[in-house]
Formats: C-alpha cells, sequence, structure tokens
C-alpha cells in the first residue's frame, strides 16, 4: 500500500522469503530499492518503506536442489 503523509509517501509492502534469506539484509534492500525508485519516478520524498514478512517458502532454493 501506498500513502501520502504530510507531504511524504509511506510505502507498506509484504513479502514472502525464501527460506534461509538473511532477512535484515534483504528488507534494508528492498526499503532503499523501494525508496530510489519512488523518488526517481515521482519526484515526491519517501517518509518510509515498511516491509512486512508475511511468509515463508520452505521449498529448496535452486541452489539448493
Amino acid at each position: 500500500a501506498i500513502r501520502m503523509e504530510e507531504g511524504q509517501v509511506i510505502c507498506d509492502v509484504e513479502l514472502t522469503i525464501v527460506q534461509g534469506t538473511k532477512i535484515p539484509k534483504m528488507a534494508a534492500e528492498v526499503q532503499e530499492k523501494i525508496k530510489t525508485a519512488v523518488e526517481t519516478m515521482t519526484g515526491l520524498a519517501v517518509k518510509q518503506v515498511n516491509v512486512n514478512i508475511v511468509n515463508m517458502n520452505m521449498e529448496k532454493t535452486a541452489k539448493e536442489a
């Protein structure tokens, strides 16, 4: 979801991750990529990008197969 608050953008993102993912690192990367993309495309300042992990895929990754 995306909303405006005091002239700035707030993004709420829900992700499914793969087992073994380093969550803090992945969340920081997602936050930065979304912030940069939104600011570049819209010219609006991004106040927050909230990353919520809603599910974990327990299947083996391609590397493990």
